[in-house]
């Protein structure tokens, strides 16, 4: 893994998570990225910068990105911040917790975050900027693409497919062989037995598209 100092964009509850993850494995952090001030302890020793255009006063060899700004259903936000630091030509790094559980046989691509307590099973491959959140499980042979959410204690049973920027929600069950479009979002405790279109939304327990 890299032992550049990281730049880390955004300061909120999600961003407080990566933070403490960064910490606990003795990660430099350069600083942050924020609209405003962080008011959370956690950030109270990490220098603090206002304004997007502070990427720019970093050596793109010399640094790498975290985007801390957390995924959410529907909003773009995270995506166009990912944009603009890879036109800038930054590098991304992944955060793994050491209280993660993943094989050595996984594919793990550019920036993924992987939160404490989530499992990822042998065959998995999960795409770039991917969030697998706290105590999710993503079983054998899932695929999850680019930019997609895992919230927490969502569960993808074996051999899932899951297109470019799909959320799952918390505690939602996908089971074994479904595909999910792009663009879809699957509702907080929804169980998916059947294949869910693109950019469809899916909810409730028995998962009824919307």
């Amino acid at each position: 893994m890299s032992e550049k100092p990281i730049i880390l964009l955004g300061a909120g509850g999600h961003a407080s998570v990566i933070v403490d993850i960064l910490k606990m494995q003795q990660s430099n952090i350069a600083g942050v990225i924020a609209l405003s001030a962080p008011e959370r302890t956690i950030f109270s020793d990490v220098k603090t910068y206002f304004n997007d255009a502070d990427l720019t006063r970093f050596s793109i060899n010399s640094y790498d990105v975290v985007v801390a700004v957390g995924p959410q259903p529907n909003k773009n936000n995270r995506l166009n911040i990912i944009d603009k630091v890879t036109r800038i030509g930054y590098a991304f790094r992944q955060v793994i917790s050491h209280h993660s559980v993943i094989s050595n046989y996984v594919l793990l691509n550019e920036g993924v975050q992987v939160l404490p307590g989530a499992v990822i099973n042998a065959g998995a491959k999960i795409g770039q900027h991917v969030v697998v959140n706290s105590r999710a499980v993503i079983e054998h042979d899932c695929t999850v693409g680019n930019f997609s959410h895992i919230a927490p204690s969502a569960v993808l049973c074996g051999g899932v497919e899951l297109g470019e920027n799909v959320y799952v929600g918390a505690g939602a069950v996908i089971l074994p062989g479904i595909k999910v479009g792009s663009q879809a979002v699957i509702g907080a405790k929804a169980l998916v037995d059947k294949d869910v279109p693109y950019n469809a939304t899916l909810y409730g327990c028995r998962g009824k598209l919307k």
